[in-house]
């Protein structure tokens, strides 16, 4: 019995190369399939954890310009500059004027971009509407309040007590008084 019997087949040099460079992409090849569907699983495991206030902080964290359709049909364009236990801020980036907004009056938040936002953190600061809203009639702002059925009015926010909050409007010299319920504020903008 010969030895060489049981040699493996010849093949030239080129023919090993080329084999061993075909593995090598297939597996290149396999491992990119695998990084791409770990993704997907990632950014779907992502999407059923996702909260709407996730998606606010989300869209303030990454500076997105973004469209909130609010009760009332109004529209207010702006990046989310903050966001709040049941409020968002948003700044205009045009006309720099900062809008407080309460989260339960916006009906669709939409992406000028493609954007795809995903979260689950929660808000991230403590302030509420209410709070927030207090703090502005303590500073006596002038303010445009917008309420959920899109009625509005401007002037002066004289004070916030638990539930109401006075706006001097009219005339400088004459004011008449506005007697708002806090509950039916959706949008309180500063300039």
């Amino acid at each position: 019995m010969n030895i060489n019997e049981y040699a493996p087949p010849n093949r030239d040099r080129d023919d090993v190369s080329a084999h061993l460079a075909d593995i090598a992409q297939q597996s290149e090849a396999f491992e990119a399939s695998d990084d791409r569907r770990a993704r997907r699983l990632a950014r779907v495991l992502e999407r059923d954890a996702s909260t709407f206030t996730g998606i606010l902080v989300e869209a303030a964290e990454r500076r997105v310009a973004v469209t909130l359709d609010m009760l009332g049909n109004i529209s207010l364009c702006g990046q989310i500059t903050a966001v709040g236990e049941d409020c968002v801020i948003v700044t205009d980036a045009i006309t720099s004027e900062r809008s407080l907004v309460r989260s339960s009056a916006v009906r669709a938040v939409r992406t000028i971009n493609s954007f795809d936002l995903t979260g689950d953190r929660n808000a991230d600061m403590s302030a509420s509407f209410q709070g927030l809203l207090e703090d502005l009639g303590a500073l006596n702002e002038f303010v445009t309040v917008t309420c959920v059925d899109g009625s509005s009015c401007a002037g002066q926010l004289n004070w916030v007590g638990q539930d109401i909050a006075q706006l001097a409007v009219g005339r400088r010299g004459s004011p008449s008084h506005a007697y708002l319920p806090t509950w039916s504020i959706s949008i309180v903008a500063t300039r």
